[in-house]
């Protein structure tokens, strides 16, 4: 017996000889192919307005149960509205801007931050969220309430419109949402600082703009925008002796707007001042907090968006190719689309299939076009625009999630009033199908 374990011991260490001795090498083990870029991996995100959902946050157990549901339905991330047109915002302790307590005569429960607490239960489900903050308004002017109406410092910063009845003061004109001054630097530090007290105090993943814009084509015609305009002219194109507003335009005796030499450089300008603001909130927002994400929210429909003054595409399309009547061959330099992590783009059409701006699925493909890989595009959905077609939705949330880069949904009110619920999730779950 003990012959024969000596026998076997040393064959055992000459056949381990013989195989390390050989030519070739051992195989190595394969590095794991990367984890492709999957469906799920695209954010979906919900919209929570202030002020329409309002009421279902009056206690703690309803930011709960909410965010309960939107994880059960597939939502990923979530858009909570800080800062309402009406300038006022929902959370405590600011330094500039007063706490919504009290809306349309229902007052929630104050002992709790409402923010806070929402960063809190998302983090807990596993949700990531983003304060979104309406930008340049500080009023709604059909309630008459906000900064605007309350200090007189912010009420100097309105937009004043030019329209076929004269100038009007953003205050007065009774249609909603008062704008601030885009081009004055108080309005903008204003805004600003906002922005970096959110940032600051808050464990949120991303900072959202809304609004940041010109109200329409009728801004502004403050003097202080007139001066500027001019200095930019005088600076870009060496004229001076400008007559504003005819240069840009006028109206007829029936009312109607006539256009002057200077229509298009007047769009480029307002397209600059909102460039520029976007950049300056991306380098402090960032300052503060590097790996935070900076997006905005914009209507997708970019062949009219020139009215608003702001130029969401990429610095490298040149729109004066495809909107010569709107747009100069300068007007490429305002694009800010390279300032943003995202651009979530409102396809608000019950339209899906088509390859035109005003359908969902053209809508996707043009914005990604004139973005042109600047950042991501989030196909933004309307879904009361589905109401009795549960199918058209989950085709919709099919386009957007297989060619846009996610989907946000606004708003969570919409989707609670017309059970969309379930609708949404068996939509998401059929995208991998």
């Amino acid at each position: 017996m003990k012959i024969n374990k000596i026998f076997l011991a040393a064959l055992f260490v000459l056949m381990s000889l013989c195989a390390c001795g050989g030519d070739s090498e051992p195989t190595p083990t394969p590095e794991p192919e990367p984890t492709p870029d999957t469906e799920e991996s695209k954010p979906v995100m919900v919209w929570v307005d202030a002020s329409a959902n309002f009421t279902k946050f009056i206690e703690k157990s309803g930011v709960t149960a909410y965010l309960e549901k939107a994880k059960n339905a597939g939502f990923t991330d979530i858009i909570l509205d800080v800062r309402p047109t009406s300038g006022e915002v929902m959370y405590k302790g600011s330094q500039y801007a007063p706490e919504i307590v009290t809306w349309k005569g229902v007052t929630r429960d104050n002992s709790w931050d409402y923010l806070e607490f929402f960063v809190t239960e998302s983090h807990r489900l596993g949700l990531k969220i983003h304060a979104a903050m309406n930008s340049l308004t500080a009023g709604q002017n059909i309630m008459r309430r906000g900064p605007v109406y309350t200090d007189p410092a912010i009420a100097a910063m309105t937009s004043k419109l030019y329209t076929e009845i004269g100038l009007i003061d953003e205050k007065d004109d009774g249609r909603g949402a008062v704008f601030l001054n885009p081009c004055l630097p108080e309005a903008q530090e204003y805004v600003l600082n906002i922005a970096k007290e959110i940032v600051t105090k808050y464990d949120i993943d991303g900072l959202i703009y809304d609004r940041c814009r010109y109200d329409n084509e009728d801004a502004d015609w403050t003097d202080a925008s007139k001066t500027a305009f001019a200095a930019y002219v005088k600076a870009q194109y060496g004229r001076e002796g400008l007559n504003l507003p005819k240069d840009v335009y006028s109206y007829d005796n029936l009312g109607k707007r006539v256009y002057g030499a200077y229509r298009q450089i007047w769009y480029e300008w307002r397209a600059s001042v909102i460039h520029d603001f976007f950049y300056k909130t991306k380098a402090a927002v960032k300052a503060i907090k590097p790996n935070i994400k900076f997006s905005t929210y914009t209507g997708g429909w970019y062949s009219t968006y020139y009215q608003e003054g702001s130029n969401w595409a990429s610095n490298t399309y040149d729109p004066s190719t495809e909107f010569s009547e709107w747009a100069n061959s300068k007007y490429k330099n305002t694009g800010f689309a390279e300032a943003l992590d995202m651009h979530l783009a409102g396809f608000y059409y019950a339209a899906i299939e088509g390859s035109g701006w005003w359908t969902i699925a053209g809508g996707i493909t043009n914005v990604k076009r004139v973005n042109n890989g600047a950042c991501d595009v989030i196909s933004s959905l309307a879904p009361e625009k589905f109401v009795g077609n549960a199918a058209g939705l989950k085709s919709a949330i099919n386009v957007s999630m297989r060619n846009a880069d996610g989907m946000m949904i606004f708003d969570l009110y919409h989707i609670e009033e017309n059970n969309f619920w379930n609708t949404i999730k068996e939509g998401l779950e059929s995208v991998n199908q």
